[in-house]
């Protein structure tokens, strides 16, 4: 996954809504997971851009989601 957002970047491939769902569903190793791919995500996201995670991913503003999801269950990011 971290080669294809390499290309990405290099390719000056920009995201502006993503969803981020990888995982094996194994909490620690999902969020070591999304927090290294964190930055890399980052890189290829578009400013003001919108990501929906069903992991807590870092260096992105948390924004809050609809009141119908329950808290934990999906987390909203603005890039």
């Amino acid at each position: 996954m971290d080669e294809t957002i390499k290309q990405m970047k290099n390719n000056n491939i920009s995201i502006s809504l993503a969803h981020y769902d990888l995982g094996i569903g194994v909490d620690d190793k999902d969020e070591a997971e999304a927090a290294a791919l964190s930055p890399l995500i980052k890189a290829i996201m578009v400013e003001g851009g919108l990501l929906i995670s069903s992991q807590p991913l870092v260096g992105f503003t948390q924004l809050e989601g609809p009141a119908e999801i329950p808290a934990g269950r999906y987390y909203f990011y603005k890039a």
